[in-house]
């Protein structure tokens, strides 16, 4: 038997959403905060689901331009840095991060570190000087979509 959750929201910031047919407002979510967008997703998991179509004529539809970078396995301060680099002068105006807890992972990093452009060693606990995380950040959205302890 299987049980129906009732859609649920709770707070307003982190805000989390819950329930059938939620997916279909993510391009809604995502143009709330701009028309520049890093999607941060694992390998190859998205791309082959029927989401990645969907969510590419939702983002046609709405003008939006995303970049897209695939994280594969467990993030490294370096993949993190080279994306961080690679994106801080491209105006991103939100990350959305989509996937299990790598992708998820890479996601809140990059949207913490694009626009203070530091490396993530600098606040890591016991790697660097271990500095004070002051922001700014990037607006975030993540989409989970397995049920681990980052989701």
């Amino acid at each position: 038997m299987i049980t129906q959750y009732a859609p649920f929201s709770i707070a307003r910031l982190p805000r989390i959403e819950f329930g059938r047919g939620k997916a279909a407002r993510i391009a809604d979510a995502t143009a709330a905060y701009g028309q520049n967008v890093l999607l941060v997703t694992g390998e190859s998991s998205f791309i082959e689901s029927e989401l990645s179509g969907t969510l590419s004529r939702q983002f046609a539809k709405r003008r939006i331009h995303a970049e897209h970078v695939r994280i594969s396995g467990e993030p490294s301060p370096e993949m993190i840095d080279k994306v961080v680099r690679e994106y801080h002068d491209a105006d991103i105006e939100v990350v959305l991060g989509i996937g299990g807890g790598s992708a998820l992972d890479s996601a809140k990093a990059i949207a913490g570190l694009l626009r203070v452009k530091r490396s993530v060693l600098d606040f890591l606990e016991g790697v660097g000087p271990e500095l004070s995380y002051g922001g700014p950040a990037v607006p975030l959205i993540l989409v989970p979509t397995t049920a681990g302890t980052g989701s």
